[in-house]
């Protein structure tokens, strides 16, 4: 009786393990795929004109209506819409840059971080290639980097209220970091102990004065952030501008 009991409470133990187990997944998989959403301001700018192309059949793509010859890809922030980051690729594409945003699985940069391969694939014209990201999407930008370390076509990498958790110090790579000073995510002491991962040689840092962490997309207050005194204008210039010195022709 008491080995038929055992049994039974075991049997019980496992079934409300994997009950919970369920439903941790499931509450996961909910919170993931209710990320921030991109702002009036970021559908503005994924309207075609006589510039580029908008196509948003898979990845959101920018295309240069002139001949182009190099390219961004843009890995998103965790939990972020991919189409918050149009104003960037706006930017770039009028300035005769293809750039693609690559949605993530689960809106998590963590879970595609070869997504690159397929862009680089689906353009093998082009031989110029700057990979960014903001936050988790830049810190698997870097990932992606370096497991490519031979490859001559990746040129450059953004990080944007992000850092490399990996070491590319060897990287023969330019590589722009940048950080917000009200930024209430990620903190300037990560920011700092991690600039060793990156090529001494090749690598700037800037700190946005009055910037935050939302205002490298356009998706509202991120929860935790610090408010930002600086206009979300001026934060998006200085760092679309600083990656499109990273290009050829600028």
């Amino acid at each position: 009786m008491k080995k038929y009991l055992k049994k039974k409470n075991l049997k019980y133990f496992l079934s409300g393990l994997g009950i919970l187990f369920l439903l941790i997944t499931l509450g996961f998989i909910l919170w993931a795929n209710t990320p921030y959403q991109a702002t009036s301001e970021a559908f503005d700018s994924l309207q075609s004109n006589e510039k580029y192309l908008v196509n948003q059949s898979q990845d959101i793509v920018f295309k240069p209506a002139k001949e182009y010859s190099s390219g961004v890809i843009f890995y998103p922030g965790g939990r972020v819409d991919p189409k918050a980051y149009a104003p960037l690729c706006e930017y770039l594409s009028e300035q005769q840059h293809l750039c693609v945003i690559v949605p993530m699985p689960l809106n998590l940069a963590i879970f595609g971080v070869d997504k690159a391969d397929e862009i680089r694939k689906e353009y093998p014209d082009i031989h110029y290639w700057v990979l960014a990201g903001h936050s988790l999407g830049g810190s698997m930008a870097a990932r992606y980097v370096q497991q490519h370390l031979e490859d001559n076509d990746i040129k450059g990498l953004a990080l944007l209220a992000s850092y490399s958790d990996v070491d590319i110090s060897k990287a023969v790579i330019l590589v722009s970091s940048f950080r917000g000073t009200n930024d209430g995510i990620f903190v300037k002491d990560t920011w700092l102990n991690t600039q060793k991962n990156l090529p001494s040689k090749y690598s700037t840092f800037t700190e946005i004065e009055g910037g935050n962490h939302s205002q490298f997309g356009y998706y509202g207050l991120q929860a935790g952030d610090g408010e930002a005194t600086i206009a979300h204008e001026e934060q998006f210039r200085i760092f679309q501008e600083a990656i499109h010195d990273m290009l050829p022709g600028h």
